[in-house]
């Protein structure tokens, strides 16, 4: 957790904020490139999460602890969140 902040805030400041702001915030082209990222990135996101509930039931299920069930099942979900943000970093033009 302590090395996803420093990232998230470099990422955050790559693309000028268009994901923490509200959208009544930000302009047409602004709203038009978080769609296209967030559309881009949705079948690696569910792929993730599908992963995130699949792997906790299997860790559980062949090994007995709930607790790397858990830790594995969280770690997989929390993996797709940013996705659309490193989408969003890697194609943006320089303005926005």
């Amino acid at each position: 957790m302590l090395a996803l902040l420093p990232l998230h805030s470099l990422l955050n400041a790559g693309i000028r904020g268009c994901y923490d702001r509200s959208g009544r915030t930000l302009d047409e082209r602004q709203r038009q490139v978080r769609a296209r990222s967030h559309e881009a990135v949705r079948w690696p996101s569910t792929t993730l999460t599908f992963a995130a509930w699949t792997g906790a039931v299997a860790v559980v299920s062949l090994t007995g602890h709930t607790r790397l069930g858990l830790a594995t099942g969280f770690l997989l979900w929390f993996a797709a969140s940013p996705l659309p943000y490193w989408h969003l970093g890697w194609t943006l033009a320089d303005e926005v």
